[in-house]
Protein backbone atom coordinates (compact mmCIF):
# COMPACT_ATOMS: atom_id res chain seq x y z
CA UNK A 1 0.00 0.00 0.00
CA UNK A 2 1.57 3.25 -0.70
CA UNK A 3 0.30 6.32 1.06
CA UNK A 4 2.11 10.10 -0.36
CA UNK A 5 1.33 12.36 2.52
CA UNK A 6 1.59 13.31 6.03
CA UNK A 7 -0.26 10.75 7.35
CA UNK A 8 -0.91 8.15 10.35
CA UNK A 9 -1.38 4.74 9.60
CA UNK A 10 -3.72 2.33 10.71
CA UNK A 11 -4.93 2.43 14.49
CA UNK A 12 -6.72 -0.59 15.38
CA UNK A 13 -9.74 -0.14 17.09
CA UNK A 14 -11.60 -2.69 19.76
CA UNK A 15 -13.59 -3.76 16.88
CA UNK A 16 -10.33 -4.96 15.16
CA UNK A 17 -11.22 -2.88 12.30
CA UNK A 18 -8.27 -0.37 10.49
CA UNK A 19 -8.93 3.52 10.93
CA UNK A 20 -6.81 5.72 9.40
CA UNK A 21 -6.21 8.93 10.87
CA UNK A 22 -4.18 11.67 9.04
CA UNK A 23 -3.06 14.94 9.77
CA UNK A 24 -0.35 16.85 8.95
CA UNK A 25 2.04 16.43 12.29
CA UNK A 26 3.42 12.77 11.54
CA UNK A 27 4.99 11.60 7.64
CA UNK A 28 4.65 8.20 6.18
CA UNK A 29 6.41 9.56 3.17
CA UNK A 30 6.98 13.25 2.74
CA UNK A 31 7.46 14.33 -1.03
CA UNK A 32 6.28 17.44 -2.46
CA UNK A 33 4.04 17.84 -5.70
CA UNK A 34 8.13 18.74 -7.35
CA UNK A 35 9.30 15.06 -5.75
CA UNK A 36 6.18 13.35 -7.32
CA UNK A 37 6.81 14.21 -10.55
CA UNK A 38 10.15 12.80 -10.74
CA UNK A 39 8.62 9.45 -9.97
CA UNK A 40 6.69 8.16 -12.82
CA UNK A 41 5.57 9.30 -15.89
CA UNK A 42 5.06 12.79 -16.62
CA UNK A 43 1.10 12.60 -17.62
CA UNK A 44 0.88 11.32 -13.92
CA UNK A 45 3.24 14.35 -12.62
CA UNK A 46 0.74 16.72 -14.47
CA UNK A 47 -2.15 15.48 -12.80
CA UNK A 48 -0.73 15.42 -9.00
CA UNK A 49 0.09 19.13 -9.75
CA UNK A 50 -3.03 20.27 -10.77
CA UNK A 51 -4.73 18.88 -6.89
CA UNK A 52 -5.61 21.76 -4.41
CA UNK A 53 -2.07 22.52 -2.83
CA UNK A 54 -4.02 21.41 0.77
CA UNK A 55 -3.86 17.72 -0.16
CA UNK A 56 -2.80 15.82 2.95
CA UNK A 57 -2.88 12.14 1.34
CA UNK A 58 -3.40 10.24 -1.84
CA UNK A 59 -3.97 7.00 -2.22
CA UNK A 60 -2.87 6.17 -5.11
CA UNK A 61 -3.07 3.53 -7.96
CA UNK A 62 -2.60 -0.53 -7.23
CA UNK A 63 -3.19 0.56 -3.69
CA UNK A 64 -6.43 -0.57 -1.49
CA UNK A 65 -7.65 0.40 1.87
CA UNK A 66 -10.85 -1.12 3.67
CA UNK A 67 -12.00 0.36 6.92
CA UNK A 68 -13.37 3.71 8.68
CA UNK A 69 -11.16 6.78 7.05
CA UNK A 70 -10.99 10.37 9.07
CA UNK A 71 -9.11 13.20 8.28
CA UNK A 72 -8.68 17.20 7.74
CA UNK A 73 -8.07 18.91 4.79
CA UNK A 74 -7.90 17.48 1.01
CA UNK A 75 -7.65 13.94 0.59
CA UNK A 76 -7.36 11.73 -2.80
CA UNK A 77 -8.16 9.07 -3.69
CA UNK A 78 -7.00 7.13 -6.95
CA UNK A 79 -7.09 3.40 -5.57
CA UNK A 80 -9.61 1.19 -4.25
CA UNK A 81 -11.26 2.26 -0.40
CA UNK A 82 -14.25 0.07 1.15
CA UNK A 83 -15.88 1.47 4.21
CA UNK A 84 -16.79 4.62 5.33
CA UNK A 85 -15.24 8.21 4.98
CA UNK A 86 -16.18 10.90 7.58
CA UNK A 87 -14.55 14.45 7.14
CA UNK A 88 -15.56 18.29 7.11
CA UNK A 89 -12.52 18.35 4.67
CA UNK A 90 -12.96 17.81 0.59
CA UNK A 91 -12.68 14.49 -1.06
CA UNK A 92 -11.57 14.11 -4.34
CA UNK A 93 -11.91 10.64 -6.16
CA UNK A 94 -9.76 10.70 -9.18
CA UNK A 95 -10.50 8.99 -12.45
CA UNK A 96 -9.25 5.77 -11.31
CA UNK A 97 -10.69 5.72 -8.16
CA UNK A 98 -13.36 3.27 -6.50
CA UNK A 99 -15.29 3.87 -3.26
CA UNK A 100 -17.69 1.81 -1.92
CA UNK A 101 -19.29 2.71 1.47
CA UNK A 102 -20.86 5.60 3.39
CA UNK A 103 -19.57 9.08 2.54
CA UNK A 104 -20.40 11.87 5.27
CA UNK A 105 -18.00 14.89 3.72
CA UNK A 106 -17.73 18.57 3.59
CA UNK A 107 -17.27 18.82 -0.15
CA UNK A 108 -16.78 15.77 -2.71
CA UNK A 109 -15.19 15.75 -6.21
CA UNK A 110 -15.81 12.98 -8.20
CA UNK A 111 -14.59 11.52 -11.55
CA UNK A 112 -14.19 7.82 -11.14
CA UNK A 113 -16.80 5.05 -9.06
CA UNK A 114 -18.49 5.79 -6.17
CA UNK A 115 -21.43 3.09 -4.66
CA UNK A 116 -22.49 4.67 -1.63
CA UNK A 117 -24.52 6.93 -0.25
CA UNK A 118 -22.96 10.53 0.59
CA UNK A 119 -24.11 13.56 2.61
CA UNK A 120 -21.53 16.28 1.61
CA UNK A 121 -21.95 19.60 3.95
CA UNK A 122 -21.31 21.87 1.07
CA UNK A 123 -21.17 20.71 -2.29
CA UNK A 124 -21.13 17.45 -4.64
CA UNK A 125 -19.32 17.52 -7.92
CA UNK A 126 -19.52 14.43 -10.58
CA UNK A 127 -17.94 15.19 -13.79
CA UNK A 128 -17.15 12.69 -16.85
CA UNK A 129 -16.31 9.71 -16.35
CA UNK A 130 -17.86 9.60 -13.38
CA UNK A 131 -20.35 6.76 -12.08
CA UNK A 132 -22.36 7.52 -9.31
CA UNK A 133 -24.38 4.73 -7.43
CA UNK A 134 -26.53 5.22 -4.42
CA UNK A 135 -28.60 8.37 -2.76
CA UNK A 136 -26.49 11.86 -2.36
CA UNK A 137 -27.70 14.89 -0.43
CA UNK A 138 -26.20 18.60 -0.21
CA UNK A 139 -26.86 21.79 -0.79
CA UNK A 140 -25.01 22.32 -4.30
CA UNK A 141 -25.02 19.58 -6.59
CA UNK A 142 -22.75 19.66 -9.95
CA UNK A 143 -23.25 17.28 -12.69
CA UNK A 144 -21.53 17.67 -15.77
CA UNK A 145 -22.01 15.98 -19.17
CA UNK A 146 -20.59 12.27 -19.50
CA UNK A 147 -21.05 11.81 -16.17
CA UNK A 148 -23.48 8.79 -14.71
CA UNK A 149 -25.47 9.09 -11.77
CA UNK A 150 -27.84 6.19 -10.45
CA UNK A 151 -29.79 7.33 -7.19
CA UNK A 152 -31.79 9.80 -5.47
CA UNK A 153 -30.93 13.25 -4.94
CA UNK A 154 -32.16 15.05 -1.91
CA UNK A 155 -30.69 18.96 -1.63
CA UNK A 156 -31.37 20.81 1.39
CA UNK A 157 -33.26 24.18 1.71
CA UNK A 158 -32.18 26.75 4.00
CA UNK A 159 -35.22 27.75 6.23
CA UNK A 160 -37.04 30.39 5.58
CA UNK A 161 -38.32 33.30 8.30
CA UNK A 162 -42.10 33.51 8.05
CA UNK A 163 -42.73 37.65 9.18
CA UNK A 164 -46.04 38.19 10.77
CA UNK A 165 -47.18 42.06 9.06
CA UNK A 166 -49.41 44.24 10.92
CA UNK A 167 -52.67 44.29 9.05
CA UNK A 168 -54.23 47.29 8.38
CA UNK A 169 -57.64 48.71 9.12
Amino acid sequence: MIFRAKSKVCQQTPASSPVLRIDEEAFVESKSKEELSMFGDKNEAVKLADYPKNVSTILDKESSFEGKMTFEGCVVINGKFKGEIFSDGSLIVGEGGYVEGKIDIGSIQIQGEVHGNIMAKQKIEITAPAVVQGDISAPSLIIKEGAIFEGNCTMGRQESKVIDLPTQR
